[in-house]
């Protein structure tokens, strides 16, 4: 997110988040005018019929780019405001036009994810297929989204320029070791030939066809495969 600084640093940047509030970072990050979605509720209180707007009175403000850094936890709403920004020209967002003027970014587009349930949770995918059937049946058109994480090459791109800025030298090989398939393995080749990926059993896949390049049953079993690999036992 921090290539987007130079671009938006000081413009309106409406920023969405889960149980942690993104507005700190994104402000650390170097962006000076972020907006919570709270903000918009509370300068439109009518938005949305069933959540209450926030007790504070707030001007509307023009929105020049959205992001959805984290899972939001009020879909409902949230789907309902972005569909009124995305559909605007930023300013009013009480009118559509005709095309799409504010971008979006999404900071990951994993559909599922492994947490403390058993099963596999909905993971930032989910709400972005919501939001783009939403925009379509609401405004007949393709909503364009700018991913940012896996398995979009940009995310592997930043770790291998994070980790040879680090190591002042170019690095041959990089291990990526997840456990979905869709975003961790598949980002991994779709990288370049230089990423070898490692699939382990504890998270979203179990089992089943995969197109790892090394399969495992955990992290441990993971490392001691790249020792070996490497030469380094």
């Amino acid at each position: 997110m921090r290539a987007l600084v130079d671009q938006y640093r000081s413009s309106p940047v409406l920023v969405l988040g889960g149980k942690y509030d993104p507005v700190p970072v994104f402000r650390a990050y170097g962006f000076e005018h972020v907006l919570r979605v709270e903000d918009v509720h509370a300068a439109h209180p009518l938005v949305h019929p069933d959540l209450p707007a926030p007790s504070r009175s707030a001007a509307p403000t023009p929105v020049r780019a959205v992001v959805v850094a984290s899972d939001p936890l009020h879909w409902f709403r949230d789907l309902q405001i972005l569909c009124d920004i995305l559909g605007s020209d930023g300013r009013d967002i009480e009118n559509s036009i005709d095309m799409q003027k504010v971008p979006i970014y999404i900071a990951a587009g994993d559909l599922l994810f492994q947490g403390a349930f058993p099963a596999p949770r909905f993971g930032m995918g989910a709400f972005r297929i919501c939001l783009e059937s939403l925009y379509k049946a609401r405004f007949g058109r393709e909503l364009k989204v700018n991913l940012f994480g896996k398995p979009h090459p940009i995310a592997f791109d930043f770790a291998r320029q994070h980790l040879e800025s680090r190591r002042r030298a170019k690095i041959k090989r990089f291990y990526m070791i997840g456990d979905n398939i869709a975003s961790d393995i598949d980002g991994a080749h779709r990288a370049g030939p230089d990423w070898y990926s490692i699939l382990v059993r504890t998270g979203v896949y179990r089992d089943g066809p995969h197109t790892a390049d090394f399969l495992c049953e955990d992290i441990v079993e993971a490392w001691e495969h790249i020792q070996h690999r490497e030469k380094l036992l």
